[in-house]
């Protein structure tokens, strides 16, 4: 999924949150570090989102529940849009729009 998909849902004028660049993402060279994050979201509901970095974005998945250290408990993970690899650094607040809530790495 594009970052457009991601960027059309929020307001950055009123968002801490990092917009991105799709062309800069879309330019990433073969070779780059690997890189994944998990942010702890307590928007309506608490949840975790896992995002993995490929080809200059943050592939994401919205994880209902925290993980167990049972190996035979599973969670489900819900894939949404792509986000922005500054996301993957990005703390704080965001407003009331999709994803209102406090994030944190």
């Amino acid at each position: 999924m594009p970052l457009k998909q991601y960027q059309e849902k929020r307001n950055f004028a009123k968002s801490p949150e990092p917009k991105g660049d799709d062309t800069k993402a879309r330019r990433q060279k073969k070779g780059k570090a690997l890189f994944f994050c998990v942010q702890k979201h307590l928007a309506s509901h608490l949840h975790y989102d896992l995002r993995l970095k490929y080809h200059g974005v943050f592939m994401s998945w919205a994880v209902p529940k925290a993980s167990s250290l049972d190996s035979k408990i599973n969670r489900f993970a819900q894939q949404v849009e792509d986000h922005s690899v500054g996301d993957g650094s990005f703390e704080g607040v965001t407003p009331e729009a999709y994803g209102a809530g406090v994030v944190v790495v």
